[in-house]
């Protein structure tokens, strides 16, 4: 990493946390006035906002600008592990770059179903094969895309920080 922050590096080459990879959705505190562009939503009392963010194109675009405060906050646990020297910054990177690549691979085996995320994408896919989805069939036509998704899956849990 080139960057001479390697967290900041991190974080910026990631962006699972941003994108509706790791979440549906981002905390917002009690008080917090969030910036223009970000849709809130109010569930059960709480406060959030939508992921993906709309700033994120690849990357934070308002990253040195007002953002929501977990934007500046939150910390994966891939993250929390390579600043407290559990695995390096270059294995860190090593592990997202993976899950990008097979977050990608994902994307072209679901590319003939609608929606504006991968969680969208398969949950469209799962809707439309559900009267077959418990066949032998149906499971050796999309043995590639069930099996990514569980691995995919598995790598993300690396992510969470619960």
């Amino acid at each position: 990493m080139s960057d001479t922050n390697p967290e900041q590096a991190l974080c910026k080459g990631c962006g699972f946390c941003c994108d509706d990879t790791l979440f549906p959705h981002a905390v917002v505190e009690k008080d917090e006035v969030l910036p223009p562009g970000f849709e809130e939503v109010v569930e059960e009392g709480k406060r959030y906002f939508t992921l993906p963010c709309s700033h994120f194109n690849g990357m934070c675009t308002i990253y040195d600008k007002q953002r929501g405060s977990i934007c500046g906050t939150f910390q994966c646990s891939v993250l929390e592990d390579a600043i407290e020297e559990e695995i390096s910054f270059v294995e860190a990177a090593d592990l997202v770059a993976k899950v990008q690549s097979q977050k990608a691979r994902i994307n072209r085996l679901l590319a003939a179903y609608p929606g504006a995320t991968i969680r969208d994408r398969y949950a469209e896919f799962e809707r439309q094969h559900a009267e077959r989805k418990d066949t032998m069939e149906f499971k050796l036509q999309y043995k590639d895309l069930l099996i990514e998704w569980v691995v995919f899956k598995a790598r993300l849990k690396r992510f969470s920080p619960e």
